[in-house]
């Protein structure tokens, strides 16, 4: 049985000094809402998997997290460039 850990499944969450810029990104950005939906569907995903509700190898749950720091990476790296073009 695999662990379940609670992680934030909106990217307010993981980045709440930047919840106001995420919002608006979603709306008025296309790429950014593409990493947003992406980002929400995998996490979505990866609760399924641990919470025994979808099976899935120990492999394809791996690959998951992987994509997910994937995009977090790229939202993170979003986020800091669109701060620093306001500033």
């Amino acid at each position: 049985m695999r662990a379940m850990n609670h992680l934030p499944h909106d990217l307010a969450e993981v980045f709440p000094d930047d919840a106001a810029l995420i919002r608006d990104l979603k709306l008025d950005d296309t790429l950014f809402a593409e990493l947003a939906a992406s980002h929400q569907a995998i996490t979505k995903r990866i609760h399924r998997i641990e919470s025994l509700i979808e099976a899935a190898t120990d492999e394809t749950l791996a690959d998951l997290k992987a994509r997910r720091r994937i995009i977090l990476g790229e939202i993170s790296s979003y986020l800091l460039l669109r701060r620093k073009a306001v500033a």
